[in-house]
């Protein structure tokens, strides 16, 4: 991952690095004058390349600006797939056929030298041309499997190509066209709203084009038949939002309506959007669930006791949808673990991001918690509640921000040096988990989180004291 001790200093006679086919990808290695006077670097292919250009790139690293340096190509027959090893069995085969006439006559020399080794010890003259001719004939052969292996492997990408043009260039023009259409009916709905359309409208319509991309794209259909079916369900998409509902029936479209509604102080209209959420999916609608409850909290200024029990209610619900949300977190866990013992002991990243999913869902419910027992209290005592709005962000306790403190210096310097390694390292750090959790909870509908304070009037307790007494 990080190259710059091999790039910073020249490497001398003795030095090996095993690298990735990313190594050929404008790598400069330096080499000492010493090694230059031996030849230069050599560079090893260990592997068939899937295409000719692949292999002159790796071979490329050698040799470079001026110095000397030589590359070579070693693959073993095991690492090639069933139909190269047929193939280089068969130019095996080959090249034994065409050479037969010399073949016969090196073999003929070897049995000669064969009968001579019988009768006395070799001289190193019959040695060495012994050896010369059994490595001559390897050697054929290996050339003729390399090259048959490699003339298969061309000749297939070749084909490749030519069904690109054939088949996939046709589909990506088609899609591009669809995607073209796409975009005016886009410039039609910016103009209709003054260039200011809601989120939540161009995020529903986006996904409503994607998934219909993908599940009513037909290649053998034609570009008139997919336009005019593309024409008509956007049409009716539009149709949908303008009704505020939802094109793809999505539940976290109509969160996210009830949010723009609520920012525009129409809480019933909200209230009406979260609701539609939970009747399309109430198991994970957690979110609406909880938007809800504080819509009506805010609609609702006396806070009459029906108020506050169908409150109660909804933060109820949402606390048994977050529960459904650990179970399945936990369900995965205990199957990534258990695929993971087989392989290694040590903590993928998937199980740390895991881990930070559900941290943070265990915060959701402890903030659901207190608002119930809050809003309880108040209930029972005849009061009411005040509510603190806070971003999304402080739900969790500040100690999990602080490795932000820590890495501020690191995360600088990865920025400014727009290094796309280092920043993806930065970006994939387990520390930044909380915070992407947090950016999901907020992208499905969870913007802010609230804080209840009982408010108990004295008046109001007096009277329901009394009022129990009496009955």
């Amino acid at each position: 991952m990080d190259n710059t001790a091999i790039f910073a200093k020249k490497l001398e006679a003795g030095d090996v690095i095993i690298a990735t086919n990313l190594a050929g990808r404008g790598t400069d290695l330096q080499v000492s004058d010493q090694v230059k006077r031996a030849g230069g670097l050599f560079v090893v292919q260990t592997f068939l390349p899937k295409n000719a250009r692949v292999e002159a790139q790796v071979f490329g690293c050698s040799a470079r600006q001026g110095s000397p340096g030589s590359a070579q190509l070693i693959v073993c027959s095991r690492h090639l797939s069933e139909l190269f090893k047929l193939l280089a069995l068969l130019g095996k085969h080959r090249s034994f056929l065409e050479n037969t006439t010399n073949d016969m006559l090196v073999y003929r020399h070897l049995f000669v030298v064969q009968l001579r080794l019988s009768q006395k010890s070799p001289s190193d003259k019959v040695s060495k041309s012994l050896t010369s001719t059994v490595l001559h004939i390897l050697t054929k052969t290996s050339d003729s499997e390399t090259k048959t292996v490699k003339d298969a492997r061309d000749d297939s990408v070749e084909k490749t190509l030519a069904s690109y043009l054939e088949c996939d260039i046709p589909e990506i023009q088609k899609k591009e066209e669809l995607f073209s259409q796409y975009l005016e009916t886009l410039d039609e709905v910016y103009k209709s709203s003054n260039n200011r359309p809601a989120d939540s409208d161009l995020s529903a319509l986006n996904e409503f084009w994607g998934m219909w991309l993908l599940t009513n794209f037909n290649e053998n259909d034609s570009i008139m038949d997919l336009k005019h079916k593309l024409g008509e369900d956007l049409k009716t998409a539009r149709q949908k939002l303008t009704k505020t509902e939802s094109p793809s029936s999505n539940l976290h479209h109509y969160i996210a309506f009830g949010n723009d509604l609520r920012k525009k102080g129409n809480l019933a209209g909200s209230i009406e959007m979260y609701t539609k959420a939970i009747k399309e999916d109430h198991c994970w609608a957690a979110v609406a669930y909880y938007n809800c409850a504080f819509a009506s909290l805010a609609k609702d200024r006396h806070q009459d006791p029906n108020c506050i029990n169908q409150i109660l209610e909804d933060l109820q619900n949402a606390l048994k949808s977050v529960e459904f949300y650990c179970e399945q977190i936990q369900v995965t866990q205990r199957y990534s673990t258990q695929v993971n013992n087989l392989c290694s002991d040590s903590t993928t990243t998937f199980d740390s991001h895991m881990r930070a999913r559900h941290q943070v869902l265990l915060c959701f419910k402890a903030n659901i918690n207190e608002a119930s027992k809050t809003a309880h209290r108040a209930r029972d005592s005849g009061g009411s509640v005040k509510v603190e709005e806070t971003l999304v962000y402080f739900m969790v306790p500040l100690e999990n921000f602080l490795f932000l403190a820590v890495l501020s210096t690191q995360c600088l310097t990865h920025i400014r040096s727009r290094d796309p390694v280092k920043l993806l390292q930065l970006i994939s750090h387990p520390s930044f988990d909380i915070v992407s959790e947090l950016r999901c909870l907020e992208s499905l509908g969870l913007t802010h989180v609230y804080t209840l304070e009982a408010q108990i009037s004295l008046g109001r307790f007096l009277a329901k004291t009394l009022l129990g007494i009496i009955r």
